[in-house]
């Protein structure tokens, strides 16, 4: 009797990912490792060894076995992930070379195995990322000079939390958060492939102070760790990768629940169920919307608008027209009481136009790419430029009504624009829709816009 695969812990860092990612698309396609490795001309047990995260991948590799898996590249778009981690260890271990002896009473050893990456907000306003292991921060800390001008009351905070989790307090926790807000503008602006890595990290900082934390901070460390755990599974459904979407949402709803913070356990609920219609689950995406409206006395307007225009998706799904447009309408009134009300967060995102366009694609599911057409067109004129890789999904969506009411020209043309920022943002999303609509123009492959638009989306 053969033995069983060895179990993968795929959030442990890049290169597990990368290896986790790598057995599921082999399992899938009903491959060994040593059939795939002949298929890409590597040895069969490096495959096994890439899968449990033993061996590096090469590049060469990754963009091998994307071939071999038809994977449509991502495996390849997962590699400079891992090669960045490979970079940090590789300095992380020539820092250790020089490191000066660590203050008395620490014992590094202890503290060395992990990275942490430690965000870093400087006097001009930007972000900066300090991928360090423990015992590089905690000499830091002490007996070196702070670097890149960080104000002095939160370096050394963040030093002796990683020291000592019990010395956590509301400072740290209200640096987080603003660090947190710096990576959502960023995820707007230049999609997923740039921060999850920073963000996974950073989750296992969070995961080390929670062990010492008490009382009333650890409840706000809690929510903290549940809000960072909720955009690491975001940045993991942009990024194509619904398991690792689902694993994140489901720790987010553990420490939201720990927490006893009821706004974010509807806020969590309300993104599950966006995974859900992602899928395609109308049943699904429906029932945890709804759930996540139970608590409408405990929850902001806008956050309960957000599961609102969630369950009117959910009804398009389902091909209900009428329930569809009353939880928009519903949507709608919810989000001009919270104006009133002055209460944006979690879901600031949640707009007129934002819910307007939703419904846009909802009328693509049910059927009427014309309306869809005519609404996209009136709120992409005033979606703010922030949401520039949204930009490139709602476009992508308008290029797929485009062909569903028979416009090939105008669906390449519009296909073009949402292409340029699946390029430039590496969202998962738009490159899925755009493949729908290569799909969708099928009839009209003779079409020289269409096959040169086929050959431009496939290129890649």
């Amino acid at each position: 009797m053969g033995q069983s695969p060895r179990e993968l812990t795929p959030y442990e860092s890049a290169q597990h990912f990368f290896g986790a990612e790598l057995r599921r698309w082999r399992e899938q396609r009903g491959l060994s490792q040593e059939r795939l490795g002949r298929e890409v001309n590597f040895d069969g047990s490096l495959i096994g060894k890439v899968e449990k995260a033993e061996r590096m991948p090469s590049r060469e590799l990754a963009e091998a076995c994307d071939r071999a898996l038809e994977t449509d590249g991502s495996l390849a778009r997962l590699w400079p992930l891992v090669d960045q981690e490979r970079q940090r260890a590789d300095a992380s271990k020539a820092a250790d070379e020089t490191m000066p002896e660590p203050y008395a009473g620490f014992q590094p050893s202890a503290y060395a195995s992990a990275t942490l990456v430690v965000p870093v907000l400087i006097p001009d306003g930007r972000l900066v990322f300090m991928p360090v292991d423990r015992r590089t921060l905690l000499c830091a800390g002490t007996a070196m000079a702070l670097p890149f001008g960080v104000p002095g009351v939160e370096w050394p905070r963040l030093a002796r939390a990683v020291h000592a989790p019990e010395r956590v307090d509301a400072e740290i926790v209200g640096y987080l958060q603003r660090v947190l807000r710096e990576h959502i503008v960023a995820d707007n602006k230049v999609g997923p492939c740039q921060l999850i890595d920073v963000v996974t990290a950073q989750m296992r900082f969070i995961d080390h102070l929670q062990s010492g934390a008490r009382g009333e901070v650890r409840s706000e460390l809690l929510t903290v760790a549940a809000q960072y755990a909720e955009f690491a599974g975001w940045l993991s459904h942009d990024l194509g990768s619904p398991r690792a979407a689902a694993y994140w949402c489901d720790r987010a709803m553990e420490w939201a629940q720990g927490a006893g913070n009821d706004v974010w356990v509807s806020y969590v609920l309300m993104q599950k169920s966006n995974q859900a219609a992602s899928a395609r689950d109308a049943e699904r995406a429906i029932t945890l919307a709804q759930a996540a409206q139970r608590e409408p006395t405990r929850v902001p307007p806008r956050t309960l608008a957000a599961a609102a225009q969630q369950e009117a998706q959910g009804h398009a799904l389902a091909g209900d027209e009428v329930m569809c447009h009353q939880k928009f309408d519903q949507a709608l009134e919810l989000v001009t009481r919270s104006q009133h009300d002055q209460d944006a967060e979690p879901a600031p995102w949640c707009t007129e136009v934002y819910i307007e366009i939703q419904r846009a694609t909802s009328w693509m599911r049910l059927g009427n790419p014309g309306r869809a057409i005519d609404l996209f067109e009136r709120q992409l004129a005033t979606l703010p430029t922030l949401y520039h890789r949204d930009r490139g999904v709602y476009l992508s969506r308008q290029a797929c009504a485009h062909a569903a009411n028979n416009d090939p020209e105008q669906a390449v043309a519009v296909g073009y624009k949402a292409l340029a920022i699946g390029q430039q943002t590496g969202s998962a999303r738009i490159l899925t829709e755009l493949h729908r609509l290569d799909a969708g123009l099928a009839d009209w492959s003779d079409l020289a816009v269409v096959a040169q638009f086929h050959e431009a989306l496939t290129a890649g």
